[in-house]
Parts: C-alpha cells; sequence; structure tokens
C-alpha cells in the first residue's frame, strides 16, 4: 500500500467513486481479512427468526459485521477517509490491528450484528462503482464506539418468491408495531405460502419472522399474532397423489390422515398439487415460540372484535387461487385451540386495514429517482437516490416504505445479494436500529 494515498477526495467527484478510480489507492486487504465469515444460515421453513440484536452493554465487546473499504499504515490517512465517508453520511469508524508486527488501521462503514447489512451495501456500492474494492468482515469493538450505528435486517420472507409477490403491511393504532407481509402467487394466480415479519417499538431487540403461512393477522392488542401453517406436497408427474404422497403429507402435518385427507385441497390448477393448513398462535414478546393446534384450518385467519376467540377459515372452495375465500369459518380458544363452533354469518371480526405496496417480480428494480420522506418520533427517514437515510445518516440502500413510531424498525425494499437467477434482485426486509 502507499504512503500519501489518503488524500482528500477530489471536489466534485465523491469519496466512494475516487476510490473506484483507485485515487484513495490504500485499499489493501490487511492480512488475516480474507477469513471473514460470508455466509449466514437461515431457519427452516415455517420457523420462527427473532432478530439477533441485542441492547450493548458498555462493559461487553460487541460482536458484529461490518464493509471494510480500506487498511492503511497511516492513521492520519485513515481518519481523514473517515472523516470525508461521515461528512456524506456515512456510519464509518477505524479500527486498529497488528499485521506483521505493524499497526494496520482499517477503514469501515455499516456496522450491523449480522452480514447482510453490509453486503447489500456492497452489492448496492458496487453497481455503481464496479471497480470500488469492499469486503465484509467480523470483528468485536467496546459497544459505545457503535452506538446508534448497529442494525439488523430481517427479511420478510425466506422462502418460494413465486412468479410475483404482492406486498403489504398494517400497523397498531399508535404505530408501535408493524405487521408485513410478502405474499407471492404462482401461475394463473395459483397459491404460494406468504411469510411475514413483526416487529414493535416495545421489543426493540426482536422482529419475529416466518416463513409457509396461508394467512396472518394480529390480535386487537397486538400481543399475539395468528396464523396458518402452510404445507403443500406434488404428486410428481401424476394426475394425483399416491399413498406413499399422502402418508408423507400425513407425517409433516402430523394429525391423523384421515384429517389430513379430509382438510387438503388442490393447490394448482395446472399439476397435481394439494395443499393443508394449521392454525397457529406467537405471542409477540422477544424470543416467543408459535403453537400450532390440531385441526385444519388456517387457509384464512382473524380475530373476534374483543380478541376472545380466534376465527380460522377451513380450505378454500371450489376456486383454485391465491386469494380465494375460505369455505366456512370456525371459532378457536386462541388459548389452547379448544373448537368452540363454527362461525355464524355476520359475526363481528376485529378490523385490519392493510396498505399495499408495489409487487416484487424477477424485473423489478429499485426506483432511485422516488423520493420519499416519514416522520417519527426518532426523526426524519428519508429516501431518494437508492439510499435510505435516518436524520442525515444512510442506513441501508432502498426504499423506506413504512416505520414504526420510534424510527426504530423500518419496512423496506432493499438489494438483494443472494438472489438466484430468475429471482427477485430486490426484496422486502425490516430495519431494526439500536439506539
Amino acid at each position: 500500500m502507499r504512503q500519501g494515498a489518503s488524500r482528500a477526495p477530489v471536489a466534485g467527484i465523491g469519496l466512494l467513486a475516487a476510490l473506484a478510480a483507485g485515487i484513495w489507492a490504500a485499499s489493501a486487504c490487511a492480512p488475516g481479512d480474507d477469513a471473514a465469515a460470508r455466509t449466514r444460515s437461515a431457519p427452516e421453513p415455517g420457523g420462527v427468526a427473532p432478530s439477533t440484536a441485542a441492547a450493548p452493554r458498555d462493559d461487553i465487546p460487541l460482536r458484529f459485521y461490518a464493509l471494510q473499504l480500506a487498511a492503511m499504515s497511516s492513521v492520519e490517512g485513515a481518519e481523514r477517509m473517515r472523516d470525508s465517508l461521515v461528512r456524506q453520511g456515512w456510519p464509518a469508524f477505524v479500527t486498529r490491528m497488528m499485521a506483521g508486527g505493524k499497526a494496520v488501521w482499517r477503514v469501515r462503514i455499516t456496522p450491523a450484528a449480522d452480514s447482510m447489512l453490509p453486503r447489500l451495501v456492497l452489492v448496492a456500492l458496487k453497481e455503481r462503482y464496479p471497480r470500488l474494492w469492499g469486503v465484509v468482515l467480523p470483528d468485536s469493538v467496546p459497544p459505545a464506539v457503535l452506538s446508534g450505528m448497529v442494525s439488523t435486517v430481517t427479511p420478510v420472507n425466506r422462502g418460494s418468491h413465486g412468479m410475483t409477490a404482492r406486498v403489504r403491511w398494517t400497523m397498531s393504532a399508535d404505530s408501535a408495531a408493524l405487521l408485513a407481509v410478502e405474499d407471492p402467487t404462482a401461475v394463473e394466480n395459483d397459491p404460494v405460502p406468504n411469510g411475514f415479519a413483526l416487529a414493535l417499538d416495545a421489543n426493540p431487540e426482536c422482529c419475529v419472522q416466518m416463513d409457509s403461512v396461508w394467512d396472518v393477522a394480529p390480535s386487537p392488542d397486538w400481543r399475539r399474532v395468528a396464523f396458518g401453517r402452510a404445507y403443500l406436497i406434488s404428486g410428481g408427474g401424476g394426475d394425483s397423489l399416491t399413498s406413499a404422497h399422502w402418508a408423507t403429507l400425513t407425517a409433516r402435518v402430523g394429525l391423523p390422515a384421515r384429517d389430513v385427507r379430509a382438510g387438503a385441497f388442490p393447490a394448482s390448477g395446472m399439476a397435481s398439487i394439494w395443499g393443508f393448513s394449521r392454525p397457529g398462535v406467537i405471542g409477540t414478546r422477544a424470543r416467543a415460540t408459535p403453537t400450532l393446534f390440531p385441526l385444519a384450518a388456517g387457509w384464512r385467519v382473524s380475530w373476534s372484535a374483543d380478541g376472545s376467540q380466534l376465527a380460522a377459515g377451513a380450505k378454500p372452495g371450489e376456486r383454485i387461487a391465491d386469494d380465494a375465500p375460505a369455505e366456512r369459518w370456525i371459532a378457536l380458544d386462541p388459548a389452547n385451540g379448544a373448537l368452540r363452533g363454527e362461525l355464524p354469518d355476520g359475526a363481528r371480526l376485529a378490523p385490519l386495514r392493510w396498505t399495499d405496496g408495489p409487487a416484487v417480480d424477477a424485473t423489478t428494480t429499485l426506483d432511485t429517482a422516488a423520493r420519499s420522506a416519514l416522520v417519527t418520533r426518532g426523526g426524519r427517514i428519508e429516501s431518494g437516490g437508492g439510499w435510505i437515510r435516518r436524520n442525515g445518516r444512510i442506513v441501508a440502500p432502498g426504499t423506506a416504505l413504512a416505520s414504526t413510531r420510534s424510527g426504530r424498525h423500518i419496512l423496506a425494499l432493499v438489494p438483494n445479494p443472494d438472489a438466484r437467477e430468475f429471482e427477485p434482485k430486490v426484496h422486502l426486509v425490516v430495519l431494526s436500529l439500536l439506539p
């Protein structure tokens, strides 16, 4: 690495463009940096993925990941680069390490509790500056260094995104809780299981996420969420399911075979695919675990107006469609799933107001020209030029769609660094910010 490379960026170009152009040449990876972990694990379909963020303690170093842009032998050069990045809105910092008996100062941006945020920032930067050097690395420093900077990214749906997906969200009356859903569909509007994420200001360190559900609805007091656990099985090239297929589905569902056969429904108009649903409830407290009830229902879910009963829609009627209504409704005790009989016609259910967002498919791109702003108690959240900022500081690439009242949880469309061919290059996530 060259001394003297740590000079101020050329006026009018910007630091990142200057980095990509090689003006800041001191960006060689320090020894040992190639050991960074670049993979992440995802929960099993239908599982719950609480956020890994935790409130920092002043006396315990915090494990985090960040995007490293340079490693320099000059502390002055590293600090000048950091200061230039901070002026542009980046959460930037400098860390020191020893390599070959010499000190090396590393310039890093966008620290987060897992690798997702810095990875998607790198993807977004490389789209603009293909020659930009950067690497995502783990580190551990005192929390004071990271105050107000660490965030986690929770994908709303870690399962299939179908041919296209509808985005929607709803909020509690006080805007302190937000429930977001990605609702995919297959060819000819055939049903595909949804994913959802729940974020609450009361649990700033927790964002509950589940895949493989047909429907989801919060209780009127937002202390519980009802869902319909989704199951699908394909008969392959056959016209119907074989005995072996039914045995496999029965084992997955965990109910008696007669109940599975009676509750199963066609899930495709073009192939032998069958679906099933079980209703369940999960609390909104941190680290809550879901409870599944032992009956065939949950294609649609709702609550009584007072929250005392869970309304579960049985399988869809004759129409095979992702938005088909349930053929009938039953009432359950949300505490233990005890059956309270069929829900009478005209029963008063808790109203739920959804906001529809953009559709997402393989051709969807971020609208970098659009600008929007959300005003929260924690300040102003703005989207513009392809970046989300909170009070002027860059949070992530993407577009903010909604936020909880405090501004600690932001629903956003962001680049998908793990997208495969024919998958959407953007996805719906919840960004959870620490104080």
